[in-house]
C-alpha cells in the first residue's frame, strides 16, 4: 500500500507521508502568526546564533551518537537523510523524492533526487546510500545499529533507486529513516581512512567551520545546496549552554537570538517576552519525563511494585510546584493529544500514597531501597530527581540519587549502574514508532517487554492494514504498558522557545513538535 502522496516538488513540506502523527496544535503565546513572520525578507547575510541545552562534544558522526536527540540539533544541518520530518508530524522527501512499498509490505524502493551533492563534490546517488546505510546498521561500526534493525538488507537497484528490504512489515522506514541516525556520510570520508567523529561529511544546507568543545559550533552556507529555504542565513551558531540561567542570560544581553526554555523557567520567559522586540513559541508537547524503570531487575520485577510506584506520585502537584504548570500529567506513554494514547489509561494512577503502600505490602517490598540516575546540572532533572525521592519516602521507598554526564546516562542505565533514571522519554513521528523506540529497544529499555507487546507493535507496522486497525492495536499497546507499569511516567513538558522579533521559521521545527529538540535549517533572520 503507497501511504504518501507525490507531489512535483520535493522541498519542505509539499509531499507528505500520511502517518498515524501526533495531531499537535501549535500554540504561541504572544507571537505573530506564521503570515506575519513570513512578511520580513530573510537577510541571506545574517549571523543566526541560536542556545541550546546540551554540551557541545565535538562528537561529529551522526552513526555513533549515545542518543541522537542529544546531537540532533548539530548535526542535522550537516546531513541529510532519505526523508525528514515536517511539522505535523509528517514524513516528506529530502534526498529520497517519492518512495513506494512492496506488496508484501517488506520492501520499500526509495527514488533519489538528482540535484544533491556531497560538500566534497561526488554525487548522492543509490551507492553511496547504500553505503552509508549499511553502515549505520553495522553494529561493528555504528552505535545506531538497533535503530535499523528491521532492515535486512539494501540494493543499489541503479544510480537512482535504492531498495531496502526488511525483516519485518516496514510501514514505519521512512519516519525511522528521517533521523540522523541514518544521516547519509560521504563515501569518499569512510574510504579516506578519516573519521567522521572529527570531520564531518554530508550533503546538508550547511558547512561547519569551526567547533569549540563544550561551547559551540559555527556553520556557513553550503554552495549550490538543492533547498534554498533550508539556509537562509549565511552563518549559524549553535551554542550549548546547559544551565538555564545562563542560557536567559545570554538571551537578555543579546548574545543569542533563539533560546530554548525549559518549563521550570516558564514565569522567567513570560517576563521576557512582555517587552516589545520578544516573541515565545510553545510547541505541544509528545516526549515525557519519567522514572524508567529495569523491569528485570529484582526491585521492580513485580508489576505490583511499578504500580505503587505510579500511585505515590503527584503529578499535578510537581507541575504546578516545580514546572509552572507547563508539563502536563500523564500515566501512559502516549500522551493525551497523541493518536494511539489510550483513553483508559489517562488518569490511572491518581495519586494515593495510601494504595501504594497496599501494594508494597502485598508485594512484600516494604522496605524498598534503589538508586536513580539522572543529568547533573540541567533543568528540571535536580529539581524533578528531588521530588520525587521525596513522594517515594513517602510511602516508605528509599532511594539514593546519582547524578551523572547527559552522554553517560542511557549507557550507564542500560549497564545496570542504577535500576531506575529520572529520563525525558522522546516519542518520534508516528506512535508504532514512539513505543519501539521506548520499550522494543534495549539501551533505553533493557528490562524487555512481553511478547503480546511485541507482537501487538509489530502488527500496527503492516503497511496492508487499515489506519483504524494500527489505531486501535497502538491504543491497546499504550494501554498495556500502562496498565502494566512499564514505568513511571510523570508529566509531557511542552517545548518552549524565546527569540528576537527578526527571528523567522520557528514553528518550522518540526522535531520541536514531539520531541522537543531543535531542527534549525529553516530558521533566518529579516533584514
Amino acid at each position: 500500500m503507497v501511504m504518501w502522496q507525490r507531489g512535483k516538488n520535493a522541498t519542505r513540506g509539499r509531499v507528505a507521508l500520511c502517518v498515524l502523527s501526533t495531531a499537535l496544535v501549535l500554540a504561541a503565546c504572544g507571537a505573530p502568526s506564521s503570515d506575519e513572520q513570513s512578511a520580513g525578507v530573510p537577510d541571506p547575510d545574517a549571523t543566526l546564533i541560536v542556545a541550546w541545552s546540551l554540551p557541545v562534544t565535538g562528537q561529529l558522526d551522526p552513526h555513533n551518537s549515545v542518543n541522537y536527540l542529544f546531537d540532533f540539533p548539530f548535526l542535522s544541518l550537516v546531513y541529510d537523510r532519505l526523508t525528514q520530518v515536517v511539522s505535523g508530524p509528517d514524513v516528506a522527501p529530502m534526498l529520497a523524492e517519492s518512495w513506494d512499498f512492496g506488496n508484501d509490505g517488506m520492501a520499500v524502493d526509495f527514488r533519489l533526487r538528482t540535484d544533491a551533492t556531497f560538500h566534497g563534490g561526488g554525487a548522492v546517488d543509490a551507492t553511496a546510500v547504500k553505503r552509508s546505510l549499511d553502515r549505520a546498521r553495522d553494529p561493528q561500526q555504528s552505535k545506531t545499529a538497533g535503530t535499523l534493525s528491521m532492515i535486512d538488507h539494501i540494493e543499489a537497484v541503479d544510480a537512482t533507486t535504492v531498495r531496502i528490504v526488511t525483516n519485518r512489515p516496514a510501514w514505519d522506514l521512512p519516519q525511522v529513516l528521517s533521523t540522523t541516525e541514518a544521516a547519509i556520510i560521504d563515501p569518499a570520508l569512510l574510504d579516506s581512512g578519516e573519521s567522521p567523529a572529527q570531520k564531518a561529511a554530508g550533503s546538508g544546507p550547511y558547512v561547519i567551520s569551526d567547533v569549540r568543545v563544550g561551547d559551540r559550533i559555527v556553520y556557513q552556507r553550503a554552495a549550490e545546496y538543492w533547498d534554498p529555504e533550508a539556509q537562509k542565513s549565511a552563518t549559524i551558531e549553535l551554542w550549548g549552554i546547559t544551565d538555564s540561567n545562563a542560557r536567559l542570560n545570554a538571551y537578555r544581553s543579546g548574545q543569542v537570538d533563539m533560546t530554548y526554555v525549559p518549563s521550570s523557567h516558564y514565569r522567567d520567559a513570560e517576563s521576557i517576552v512582555r517587552q516589545p522586540g520578544h516573541e515565545f513559541h510553545r510547541f505541544s508537547a509528545g516526549s515525557f519525563y519519567s522514572l524508567d524503570l529495569n523491569v528485570a531487575s529484582a526491585e521492580f520485577a513485580d508489576p505490583r511494585v511499578r504500580r505503587a510506584l505510579n500511585y505515590a506520585i503527584d503529578r499535578e502537584g510537581i507541575n504546578e510546584s516545580l514546572l509552572n504548570g507547563a508539563c502536563a500529567p500523564t500515566t501512559q506513554p502516549l500522551s493525551p493529544g497523541f493518536p494511539g494514547s489510550s483513553p483508559e489509561a489517562e488518569g490511572r494512577y491518581a495519586y494515593d500514597p495510601e494504595r501504594a503502600r497496599q501494594l508494597l505490602a502485598e508485594a512484600g517490598a516494604s522496605e524498598l531501597s534503589f538508586d536513580i540516575m539522572h543529568v547533573a546540572g540541567l533543568a528540571p532533572y535536580p529539581q524533578l530527581v528531588t521530588a520525587v525521592q521525596s513522594q517515594l519516602a513517602d510511602i516508605g521507598v528509599s532511594s539514593e540519587i546519582l547524578a551523572t554526564d547527559p552522554s553517560a546516562l542511557i549507557p550507564g542505565f542500560s549497564a545496570g549502574q542504577a535500576p531506575a533514571a529520572l529520563i525525558d522519554r522522546n516519542v518520534r513521528a508516528t506512535a508504532p514508532s514512539s513505543l519501539l523506540g521506548l520499550y522494543v529497544n534495549t539501551p533505553r529499555y533493557p528490562g524487555g517487554v512481553p511478547d503480546d507487546f511485541r507482537k501487538k507493535i509489530t502488527d500496527s507496522l503492516d503497511p496492508a492494514i487499515s489506519g483504524d486497525e494500527r489505531l486501535s492495536l497502538v491504543q491497546q499497546a499504550s494501554d498495556q504498558a500502562s496498565a502494566e507499569a512499564f514505568e513511571v511516567p510523570i508529566c509531557s513538558p511542552a517545548t518552549m522557545v524565546l527569540f528576537n522579533s527578526d527571528v523567522t521559521g520557528v514553528e518550522e521545527m518540526a522535531q520541536a513538535d514531539f520531541q522537543g529538540i531543535y531542527d534549525p535549517r529553516y530558521l533566518g533572520k529579516t533584514k
